[in-house]
């Protein structure tokens, strides 16, 4: 069975003052998965952190131990020799970012696929691999948010959105309507609002797993996209850029799954 409960968790930077980085950052991601898929669960995440998010979206930084424990995995960065977190640009909004990537990787191991470095999939069941490698508690972990649905963590909004809403961070690391036409938010949305709110109270939002609206009308089976002004839409943007945010389970269901943006 696939891997179920994806979730993202708090990045904490404290400072080391170690030769090899001047900060490093525990960030602790759980996946839930079946006993015989830990180890196999550790390394299929650290292909898809290590080659599709931190190799193409932070250089700097190096995904340096994961572990597969009871709950799932949990892993450190550390940044690259000689460099900082502000050369890493881990901070402030790219730290949402970079959570916002972290997310989007454990949703897709969730649902069976790898991002990235198909080649060690092999290696997940059974045998040795010499980067993966077992790293001491690092403390309590905590998830980000509360009270959203499972897959789901909540941030500030810096204006109203509507229930059932694509939802982007802005600069100011609030969260706006997402739109495919605003380039900005190519990289940037972070999944479908699931409360209504106003300018400066908390959305709760998913970035995976299930999502029921009772005013949908999907196709079932087929991708929604994301539209303009936090729509959701079956239509894909002839503009802008194009973003798979999940597949239709149902004509009210919508599997949030995203996938990257595409410039049109």
């Amino acid at each position: 069975a696939a891997p179920v409960g994806a979730k993202v968790l708090e990045v904490d930077a404290v400072s080391v003052g170690g030769k090899d980085c001047a900060f490093t950052c525990y960030s602790k991601g759980v996946i839930t998965f079946p006993v015989d898929m830990q180890e196999g669960g550790a390394i299929l995440a650290y292909a898809s952190l290590e080659s599709s998010v931190l190799a193409t979206e932070f250089p700097d930084v190096v995904l340096d131990d994961v572990e597969g424990i009871a709950s799932g995995v949990k892993f450190r960065l550390m940044t690259m020799p000689g460099k900082t977190w502000s050369d890493a640009s881990i901070a402030g909004y790219h730290q949402q970012a970079f959570m916002q990537a972290c997310n989007e990787a454990f949703s897709r191991i969730e649902h069976g696929y790898s991002l990235g470095s198909l080649e060690v999939q092999p290696l997940a069941f059974g045998r040795p691999v010499s980067h993966i490698r077992r790293v001491p508690n690092i403390g309590a972990i905590s998830y980000v948010g509360g009270g959203a649905p499972a897959g789901g963590v909540s941030a500030i909004a810096a204006e109203n959105i509507s229930a059932y809403m694509a939802i982007a961070m802005n600069s100011a690391g609030k969260m706006v309507r997402a739109s495919s036409a605003n380039i900005s938010h190519e990289n940037a949305v972070f999944g479908v609002a699931t409360n209504s709110t106003v300018t400066g109270a908390a959305v709760s939002y998913q970035s995976s797993g299930l999502v029921t609206n009772a005013a949908w009308s999907f196709v079932a089976g087929s991708p929604v996209f994301l539209g303009v002004d936090g729509e959701l839409t079956q239509a894909e943007p002839t503009t802008g850029f194009s973003k798979v945010m999940g597949d239709a389970v149902s004509a009210k269901s919508l599997l949030v799954n995203m996938s990257e943006a595409v410039i049109l």
